[in-house]
């Protein structure tokens, strides 16, 4: 079993779909070993979804996790869903929420959300 680590430490974008996420990569493969939900942005359409800290992301668009280069670099999978969407753009998530037995899918939304005027960061890898 490898070790994991996190991906592009410190990495921020302006625009997401209201939600931040820890990555963990195999160190050896380069490939996701897990993806959870760190924190959500207040009245963000992940928040309305069910999306909180713990959570854990299982697929993203049909796509298992662990299929994904752990990479947020410019041409990259993760890079094209995440970074620099447009309102209305949409990213559909397996999830698994702690307690619940069942994984559950739901499609969240890009929404503008208006700054608290100290520089939010909206999106944290």
């Amino acid at each position: 079993m490898m070790d994991s680590v996190p991906v592009e430490e410190g990495f921020r974008a302006q625009q997401s779909f209201g939600f931040a996420m820890y990555i963990a990569k195999d160190g050896e493969t380069q490939k996701v070993r897990s993806i959870h939900v760190v924190a959500v942005q207040p009245g963000s359409d992940a928040a309305k979804k069910g999306l909180a800290p713990r959570v854990r992301i299982n697929r993203i668009n049909g796509k298992a996790v662990e299929e994904f280069t752990a990479s947020f670099l410019a041409g990259t999978e993760l890079n094209q869903i995440f970074l620099g969407r447009h309102e209305g753009d949409r990213v559909v998530l397996e999830i698994s929420i702690p307690g619940r037995a069942e994984p559950k899918v739901v499609t969240i939304f890009q929404r503008a959300i208006q700054s608290d005027g100290r520089g939010t960061v909206l999106l944290r890898f």
